[in-house]
This record gives structure tokens, C-alpha cells and sequence, in this order.
């Protein structure tokens, strides 16, 4: 593990929310291991989570941000992320802003005369995302649209759905919490009526009996430098984050080269790397997040970075989870993937029915595969004895990586299980008509489904932002 320190000295020019709030996920040290997997968190979250356009008052507001965060982490069971979600602030004043309301709003039918309408809304369809698998219904969809315009609606979903990488990478590998936030964890999240568990906090249970002493030290450490205090940021820490956003440019442009930002475009080059547009690309409507997801495709998951992970076997892994939780579209799109990238068809339709605990697959697959269907589960359970042999058999940049694959599949299945389509795109729909499709028992490729946009513009408030072009917005989530 890196230290702290340390990757922020060498990443801060690409991770922008590291200033937000002072919160610095702990995890930043493990994914720094395979340098690759810190890209795509900063990729992924400023973008996603409309930083730092929400900070400035455009878009939704942060509270409802953290509100967003802290409901999700808490459904999935994440106590970390479900702490960070409720210390999340803002760039410019720091952390520590919105506890009181936050922590209310995953029992919201308690305290719903403290919740407005629309962070009831925001903090329903969060805790319905934020479950595995998933038990978001157009119902959510439909209440969100009722009280958000579509572009503060996108932004909703969005945000929901990036916690996945959070949550899945910290779950996994049981992060554990920074101790300030651990402390305002502690003090915020028990349980405000001892018979309603609702807020799944219990007093000292996520500190390990092994961490008791590192953090009796810290805890004096910090008591003494004054750490736990709130401190109001100044003009020397503002211009500091003014500075690393300009920087950035919302995550390091090296890491989206060659994805353009026009939409048209962006299809075509989609078409070139990957075989097809995701219809979930065409569907984002703002150009900073649509463009982050695509670079995560084609660089990250498109892409050989440790030896002992081919393209072919991240792709089958993604495809086992997708079977196991069900996703039709995720299934036909990483069975398309894996078998183009070279997977024989019998051995991803082994992989997809959960037998690939057989001499025709190498030790490194049968491990892969096995920590895809424990990444399939809320919380993920890793006993310490398959800990020991993954540590002896994986590179450590390499084990990250696999662990970071799992956290952007369910990025992704967030995503589509709140916008799914109404069917499959032109070239997985004939790849689903085809013999490989029928071994893999796909849908046939001319099913519909029903489109819950139109019956979301149905119920949806009159619209107060007026889109001009085909490139709808290329800033905040307006």
C-alpha cells in the first residue's frame, strides 16, 4: 500500500476530489498500486458526481449530492462510503456541511417532514439503486421524473451509479475508514430508535480489534495537531483547488485521448474500438460524463495493463456477472465482447453457468471468476483463506486491477438497470440472432422492452433548461 502522502503528491493534478471536503478515501493508497485503476476513479467520480459545477451552485445542489452518496452506500451495506457520503462538502467550504440531514435520509419515511420532496425522491431511488442485485423499479424512475427535470434526473442517476466504484473496490478489499470520518461515523449513524436498524450503524463494529492500537495513536495524533477540529478553508487552500482544477480538467486528458466529444463522433470511434455504442452512451446527455465512461471502456477495460489479465478474461468476468445478476443487456454485451476479443463461446458459456471450476480453465481464470461471483454479492464475503491465495498467486498491480474490473461492471449495472433500453443495438441484436448468441441464450435480438423514458416525459414537470445542439451541454448538469 502507497502512502498517503505520497499519491497525493503524485496524482494531484488528476484527483480533483480529494480537495472536496478533506475527504481522502482511504482506498487511493491500494489503487495506486496499479496505477491505471487510480485513472479511472478520476475519471469516473469528479465527472459523475458534477464536480466541481454542483460546488458552484450549478446543478443540483451538494447536499443533495451527499444525500445521494450516503443513501446509496448505505443500501449496498458499505459503512466506509456510507461515511464519506456523509462528511462530503464541498470544494470551496470544506466538509462536514450536511450531516444532520443526510444521515436522515435513508429512513426517509421517518423523517420525511425534514426531507423535501425532491430529496425524498433522490434518497428512494438511491436506496432502491444502491441494493444487489438491484431492486430499482420504473416506479423510482417514475418519482424522480415527477419532481426533477430530466437533466437534474440524469444527474441523480449518475451520481447513484458511481458509487459502485467506491463501493465495490472498498467492500471487496475492506478498506478501512479514515479516522476522523470513522469518528463523525460513530457519532452520526447509530440508530436513532433502538428498534430501527434502519441506519445499519453499530457502535465499534467496523473498527478490527487489529486497528485498536493504530488508532488509540492516531487518535492522540490527531487530538494534539488539532486534526479533528473543522476548519473553515481560507484564500491559500481556495486558490489551491482552483488551481488542480485547472490542472485537470476533470481528470487527466491523457487518459481520454482519442475520445472525441462530439456524439456523432463518439459513436463512430465506439464502433472502431469496441464493435458497438453502448446505447447507454448515446442516451447520457451531458459531454463530460458520457465522455469519462467511454474513456473507461476503451482504455481500462479494452486494455491489457498486467499480464495475468487479458482483454478476453476481464470481459468474461464482467459476462459471469452479468449472468449472475441477471442484467440481459450487460450479459449480451460482454458476451459479445469476450467472445470478440477471443473467448471460445463453449468456455463462456461454462463461465456463465458457474463451471469453470475444471482443468480447461488456468488457475488465474478460476480465481478471476471466483472473486466476479463473490463481487455479486452486498456485502462481498472473502474468506481469509482464498485472501491468502489470491495474494500468492496474483502481482499485487494485478489483483487491483481485477478488483477495479468488478467495481466498474457494477458502475455500469447500476447505469443500465436505471436507464435500460428498449433494445438491444444494431450490432449486438445480430450478434444475438447469431449461433454464438443462441449457445449463450440471448434474447432474441428483435425484442423490445418498455421505455421507461417516455413514460418518465409523461410524468415529468414542464422543462426549465432549454437544450440547443446535439452536444446538449458541455459543462454542468444544468
Amino acid at each position: 500500500m502507497h502512502d498517503e502522502n505520497d499519491v497525493l503528491r503524485r496524482y494531484s493534478n488528476s484527483c480533483v476530489h480529494i480537495a472536496n471536503g478533506q475527504v481522502q478515501p482511504r482506498l487511493s493508497c491500494w489503487m495506486a498500486i496499479h496505477p491505471p485503476s487510480l485513472d479511472v476513479r478520476d475519471l469516473l467520480l469528479p465527472n459523475l458526481l458534477n464536480m466541481p459545477f454542483s460546488d458552484f451552485g450549478l446543478g443540483l445542489d451538494p447536499e443533495l449530492r451527499s444525500i445521494i452518496m450516503h443513501t446509496t452506500a448505505q443500501s449496498f451495506g458499505c459503512p466506509a462510503c456510507s461515511g464519506h457520503g456523509l462528511c462530503f462538502g464541498t470544494v470551496l467550504k470544506g466538509s462536514e456541511l450536511y450531516m444532520e440531514k443526510t444521515r436522515k435520509a435513508f429512513d426517509y419515511e421517518l423523517h420525511s417532514d425534514d426531507l423535501s420532496p425532491r430529496e425524498i425522491a433522490a434518497a428512494a431511488f438511491s436506496r432502491a439503486l444502491g441494493q444487489v442485485p438491484t431492486k430499482v423499479t420504473l416506479d423510482d424512475r417514475l418519482r424522480l421524473a415527477r419532481v426533477f427535470s430530466r437533466a437534474h434526473e440524469e444527474t441523480v442517476i449518475l451520481m447513484s451509479s458511481v458509487m459502485a466504484l467506491m463501493i465495490r473496490f472498498t467492500d471487496t478489499f475492506g478498506v478501512p475508514l479514515e479516522l476522523k470520518t470513522l469518528l463523525l461515523a460513530e457519532q452520526y449513524l447509530q440508530p436513532d430508535d433502538e428498534e430501527v436498524d434502519g441506519l445499519r450503524w453499530n457502535p465499534g463494529k467496523y473498527i478490527s480489534p487489529w486497528d485498536s492500537d493504530r488508532l488509540e495513536r492516531e487518535l492522540a495524533q490527531a487530538l494534539e495537531a488539532g486534526d479533528l477540529e473543522r476548519k473553515k478553508e481560507g484564500i491559500r487552500e481556495r486558490l489551491k483547488v482552483f488551481g488542480m482544477l485547472a490542472r485537470s480538467g476533470l481528470g487527466d486528458e491523457k487518459a481520454k485521448t482519442g475520445i472525441p466529444l462530439m456524439k456523432g463522433r463518439l459513436s463512430v470511434v465506439m464502433k472502431r474500438e469496441l464493435g458497438f455504442c453502448p446505447y447507454y452512451l448515446e442516451r447520457i446527455r451531458f459531454l463530460f460524463p458520457r465522455r469519462a465512461i467511454a474513456a473507461t471502456l476503451v482504455h481500462y477495460l479494452n486494455v491489457e495493463s498486467s499480464p495475468q489479465l487479458p482483454v478476453e478474461l476481464k470481459y468474461a468476468t464482467c459476462y459471469l456477472m452479468a449472468n449472475k445478476l441477471n442484467s440481459e443487456i450487460l450479459r449480451a454485451h460482454f458476451g459479445y465482447l469476450a467472445i470478440a476479443s477471443g473467448m471460445p463461446t463453449r468456455d463462456l458459456c461454462l463461465v456463465g453457468s458457474g463451471r469453470y471450476d475444471v482443468d480447461l480453465f488456468s488457475k488465474t481464470e478460476r480465481f478471476a471468476f471466483r472473486i466476479g461471483e463473490i463481487s455479486c454479492s452486498s456485502p462481498a464475503v472473502l474468506p481469509p483463506s482464498l485472501a491468502k491465495q489470491l495474494a500468492d498467486h496474483f502481482r499485487p498491480d494485478a489483483l487491483v486491477e481485477l478488483i477495479t474490473v468488478t467495481a466498474i461492471f457494477n458502475v455500469l449495472y447500476w447505469l443500465v438497470s436505471a436507464i435500460p433500453p428498449s433494445r438491444y443495438e444494431p450490432e449486438i441484436a445480430a450478434f444475438a440472432d447469431s449461433v454464438h448468441g443462441k449457445l449463450l441464450r440471448l434474447r432474441p435480438g428483435g425484442e423490445t422492452w418498455p421505455n421507461w423514458e417516455e413514460a418518465c416525459d409523461q410524468v415529468r414537470p414542464i422543462r426549465r433548461v432549454r437544450v440547443t445542439s446535439d452536444e446538449e451541454s458541455t459543462g454542468s448538469f444544468l
